[in-house]
């Protein structure tokens, strides 16, 4: 018995199903620390969506509270004014995770903050890991940016900037450890 998580496929035991290789990234890259909040999440849809027209369904409606009360962390209100339509459904939810995220709604958002205005960029360091803290103003243009969502299968489409993080950068930043 042990993790099932192995240094490299020839430490892990000879077993069924064969061994996978996972985080191999070779290119420096930074992850965020946190998730995207709620109130980061409402910010974003009033930006993008300041008329509350929802027409690339940025916003769905297991996200209002009236729908499914117990997890609706955002409310809608068709007759509030531009660019205040969408609001964080109790002040309890605005710094938990946004939490009805898929490929799409995140690729938007991120496209948001790729076309976005850096206001600053500060650098810190914590032992052996630097940090770098954006604090960006976002963009109202979600459909071409690192991501061309109008593609079938939407790719990055520069080298640097905001991402979403692949499945092996997310693997790495969450088991890095910076002396091997």
């Amino acid at each position: 018995s042990g993790t099932g998580i192995y240094k490299t496929c020839a430490d892990a035991p000879p077993s069924a199903p064969s061994c996978l290789t996972v985080g191999a990234v070779k290119d420096t890259f930074g992850i965020g620390e946190f998730e995207i909040t709620v109130s980061q999440y409402v910010t974003f849809l009033n930006t993008v969506d300041p008329d509350g027209k929802n027409v690339r369904q940025l916003y769905d409606d297991h996200m209002n509270p009236t729908v499914w009360p117990k997890y609706g962390s955002i409310g809608y209100s068709s007759s509030a004014a531009s660019g205040k339509h969408y609001s964080v459904a109790y002040p309890e939810w605005a710094q938990k995770p946004f939490n009805f995220g898929d490929f799409r709604r995140g690729a938007e958002f991120v496209n948001s903050l790729f076309n976005g205005t850096v206001l600053s960029k500060t650098q810190s360091s914590s032992g052996t890991f630097k940090y770098v803290t954006y604090k960006v103003r976002l963009s109202p243009k979600t459909e071409r940016g690192m991501y061309d969502m109008k593609a079938e299968t939407p790719t990055r489409s520069a080298s640097t900037g905001f991402v979403l993080p692949s499945n092996d950068e997310w693997v790495k930043a969450a088991y890095y450890d910076p002396k091997h």
